[in-house]
């Protein structure tokens, strides 16, 4: 029900590199769900959730995570995907 409490602990699980967190943030982002919409986050965050589903044997967020950039590509520009990707480079090189 607090979506400004949810926001935070999806935060803090993503920057924990919890695949499920990132996933919950990145559909906060899509959807503009107390948060300022962005695709381009929304699609940074899956791609993070996508890589680090490798680590795991978690198949429901593998798929979730895929799914969502299946639905967020057709959503966006190259130029915004583009954006996207360079953002998950940056975030792997500093997390």
């Amino acid at each position: 029900q607090d979506k400004q409490k949810a926001l935070a602990l999806y935060k803090e699980a993503a920057y924990l590199k919890e695949p499920r967190g990132m996933i919950n943030l990145a559909e906060m982002y899509r959807l503009g769900d107390n948060i300022e919409q962005s695709n381009t986050k929304a699609y940074m965050w899956s791609q993070l959730a996508r890589f680090y589903t490798q680590f795991t044997k978690d198949m429901e967020a593998k798929l979730t995570a895929r799914a969502m950039l299946d639905v967020l590509k057709k959503e966006m520009s190259l130029e915004e995907i583009n954006l996207s990707e360079k953002l998950v480079k940056e975030w792997l090189n500093n997390n």
